[in-house]
């Protein structure tokens, strides 16, 4: 940590009478104090004069708080929207200013994004709800706004090792706040995703509920995908730091982001999460040789420890989380009953897969329903019970741009893959351990995307591509 300069403790002010004046219009003071806690960490991990750093700190926090901080009397309107807006505008001066801005950019990467772009908007002209259309072409020129600004900025080895050390704080904060929710019962002020039917919820139900960390996400499976995220980042700093103490520091947050995710019974994050485990034995196979298993082994007895014992966390209806726990994971072997169009999580979700593949292959959609439209299909076949989300990145992206696009994303996934190998071949240490944490960020990230409704919207994966084109934009000369 760094002591503040007068610049960053004036920044703190305008942005503690901010967070104040929403928390006294809304009568809520607890999400406004943790958005200012974790700026004025974020400002002080990463000391920098400069306003233009300040502003993409707090952009990241207001990332990572989502729609829990929103706009008074403005739901649809939170903090990340208005900081990506003077981001937007920053980035635009720091351009002007220096005549340009050295970023080195790939350019397969940058034709993959236009050509993207542009399918979206093509897509109008095929999609059944031009309304949904237009939402989604206005949603993904902010996403793609927020990817260039993370981009841009991190054009240096320095900015891009800070946004690392926020990811990690806001991580950790995350993880602090999730814990003590399933310990207590006692869940943040904030409507989460049952807030909306809370009053056809038995005393039951909602027992079982609070036994879920969600924090300041939507749902327990969308908190369970962003710890899958941050979870490689302990996990090769273990590995790879020289210190003893430093060692065993990483190896407790890497315990402590699985107890989380095991936490939210997520199934989709939990196999995702092995799959991060078997990402990484390979990569300290190739590192160190058979020498290399030492790592694992040791994360993979930390990790069953951690899932046995997880019920240790849960001090209220610790009984009714272990039986919780027993029928989801029961349910990932047993299939019998998983049919198309019945009821269930499983069901529901094997028949959206349904619906959408049928859609684009049998009823010849092969261009796709159009950005958005895939939500539109499932509706007009009626056989999901009220689920019309696609529920995954593979679905997402045949469902809203077929077949054709599905294979050139398919291609830039594994080129973004291949690029990051290369880089892991560097002496560098810094390139080394970002190149293997991103790789096997990726890899996790195609399984755990089955927990969010939509990725669309879900500002850890544009985080996650953003940080994945800076480290390669940064290490491709070397």
């Amino acid at each position: 940590m760094n002591k503040l300069d007068k610049k960053s403790l004036g920044f703190l002010c305008v942005v503690f009478i901010a967070v104040l004046a929403r928390s006294f219009l809304i009568h809520n003071y607890v999400i406004g104090m943790l958005f200012f806690v974790c700026t004025a960490l974020s400002l002080s991990l990463t000391y920098s004069p400069e306003l233009y750093d300040k502003l993409y700190c707090t952009l990241l926090v207001a990332a990572a708080f989502e729609y829990t901080a929103y706009l008074p009397g403005h739901e649809q309107i939170y903090f990340f929207h208005v900081m990506l807006f003077l981001m937007i505008i920053f980035t635009a001066l720091q351009w002007i200013k220096n005549g340009g801005i050295n970023v080195n950019m790939d350019k397969k990467i940058l034709g993959f994004f236009i050509i993207w772009f542009i399918y979206i908007c093509a897509g109008y002209f095929w999609s059944k709800n031009k309304s949904f259309n237009i939402k989604y072409i206005a949603i993904y020129a902010m996403m793609f706004a927020f990817l260039a600004v993370i981009i841009v900025y991190n054009n240096t080895k320095e900015k891009f090792k800070n946004t690392i050390k926020v990811i990690a704080l806001i991580a950790s904060v995350i993880v602090i706040i999730g814990i003590i929710e399933t310990a207590t019962g006692v869940e943040l002020p904030v409507k989460h995703y049952y807030s909306y039917t809370v009053n056809k919820l038995s005393e039951a139900e909602i027992k079982l509920l609070q036994t879920r960390p969600i924090v300041f996400s939507y749902n327990p499976n969308n908190l369970a995908t962003l710890l899958n995220l941050c979870l490689p980042i302990p996990l090769f700093l273990f590995t790879f730091s020289r210190y003893g103490k430093q060692k065993i520091g990483y190896l407790l947050c890497s315990l402590l982001i699985f107890a989380a995710i095991v936490l939210t019974t997520s199934r989709a994050s939990l196999l995702a999460a092995i799959l991060i485990v078997a990402i990484f034995t390979l990569a300290m196979l190739k590192e160190y040789r058979l020498k290399g298993l030492v790592y694992p082994l040791i994360i993979v007895i930390g990790f069953g420890v951690v899932y046995k014992f997880s019920y240790v966390f849960v001090m209220r209806n610790s009984a009714i989380y272990r039986n919780e726990m027993k029928q989801k994971m029961n349910k990932i072997t047993n299939i019998e009953n998983v049919k198309v169009g019945e009821e269930g999580s499983e069901s529901e979700r094997l028949t959206v897969v349904y619906d959408v593949i049928e859609g684009v292959f049998h009823d010849k959609r092969l261009l796709g329903f159009g950005a958005g439209n895939t939500t539109q299909q499932l509706m007009d076949k009626g056989n999901t019970h009220g689920i019309y989300s696609p529920h995954g990145l593979i679905i997402e992206v045949l469902g809203d741009f077929g077949i054709f696009f599905f294979i050139l994303y398919g291609i830039y996934y594994l080129y973004l893959l291949y690029r990051l190998l290369l880089i892991s071949n560097i002496r560098d240490y810094g390139a080394k351990i970002s190149a293997y944490t991103l790789m096997t960020v990726l890899f996790g990230f195609a399984l755990s995307s089955l927990g969010p409704s939509s990725v669309t919207y879900f500002f850890p994966y544009w985080i996650m591509y953003g940080v994945t084109i800076s480290c390669i934009n940064l290490y491709s000369r070397q």
